[in-house]
């Protein structure tokens, strides 16, 4: 047995790691590429047996590791694996280019984060999921906020977006996730422009952006992201029902899933009190495949004043 590290594609789009390692190697350019690395050695008495794999994010030089196997407590040497197999899987994203890798991993486990910490990851931030199991349960959408609207979301809005996902998004987080130019991070981007999302955004009466909904359905559930502005936190059990409503039909028959970052807490409160459930806290995870380039440092040298010297002149007028 393995451990599985990608909630999000186990809901949205399952596969066992067999059928995603064959779909990489027969299909390198359907859907997101899945690279897997294997190991099979013997390093000392320890036998290395197991492999990973990581999945590239569409459009930018980035992947998530989805799944290592065996788990790390399968037996003794295991803990050489995981270091073989992290380390091949980051040679293998650098020869192809990637800059960064993710890996979101339950806070609880405390000996994975220690061999990933090893390897180079570093915790950037921390998350947790919330999951509601019957939509039908959601709150009726209520009057109220006259102020705030939702509507459809527009191709314009993403600069508003932006903007708003860099104030609310500390600069450290924004660093570790290659945002700091002022781009939404790529696993939010996804959720703008799958063809399978619902997207709307909470505006003022002077149309000002305030937060954004995000509903992404998939075979085992819809998963539900969420921007929204601090200052409208106050108003959040009331916005919130009403941009679920707005989004469109929900399906009561699967669960539906939101994860929420450490800083965006105010709106874990509104999800329980919806009747969402905790299911996992996460810490996030990256390694970053860029080196800094070292150059020479200049030293400015005073240049030393002269004194301006006295040329000898010859006059015609006395020869």
């Amino acid at each position: 047995m393995g451990l599985q590290l990608d909630l999000y594609g186990s809901v949205l789009s399952p596969t066992s790691p067999l059928m995603a390692a064959l779909r990489g190697i027969l299909l390198p350019g359907y859907g997101n590429r899945i690279a897997t690395t294997v190991v099979d050695d013997h390093a000392g008495e320890h036998y290395l047996h197991g492999f990973v794999q990581a999945r590239d994010r569409a459009g930018a030089p980035e992947q998530d590791i989805t799944f290592v196997a065996p788990r790390l407590s399968s037996g003794n040497g295991v803990i050489w694996t995981w270091q073989r197999l992290l380390n091949q899987i980051c040679a293998l994203g650098r020869e192809h280019g990637i800059q960064r890798i993710f890996v979101q991993i339950g806070e609880e486990q405390l000996a994975e984060i220690e061999v990933f910490r090893q390897a180079g990851f570093s915790i950037y931030a921390k998350d947790q999921v919330f999951h509601l199991q019957n939509a039908n349960a959601l709150p009726q959408a209520t009057g109220g906020a006259t102020n705030l609207q939702w509507r459809e979301m527009r191709p314009p809005d993403l600069w508003e977006l932006q903007k708003l996902n860099n104030l609310i998004t500390p600069a450290i987080v924004q660093h570790a996730e290659g945002t700091l130019a002022g781009t939404i991070s790529q696993e939010r981007q996804e959720t703008l422009t799958a063809s399978t999302t619902s997207n709307v955004v909470l505006v003022s009466d002077t149309q000002e952006i305030l937060g954004r909904l995000s509903l992404r359905r998939g075979r085992r559930g819809d998963w539900l992201k969420i921007i929204m502005h601090p200052n409208v936190c106050g108003q959040a059990d009331i916005v919130l029902p009403q941009g679920i409503a707005a989004l469109g039909t929900i399906r009561p028959a699967l669960p539906l899933y939101c994860d929420v970052r450490e800083y965006e807490g105010y709106v874990a409160g509104a999800l329980e009190r919806m009747g969402f459930q905790p299911l996992v806290s996460r810490a996030l995870m990256v390694k970053s495949m860029t080196v800094p380039i070292r150059e020479p440092r200049r030293v400015l040298v005073p240049h030393l004043e002269r004194q301006a010297e006295q040329i000898p002149t010859a006059s015609t007028s006395g020869q």
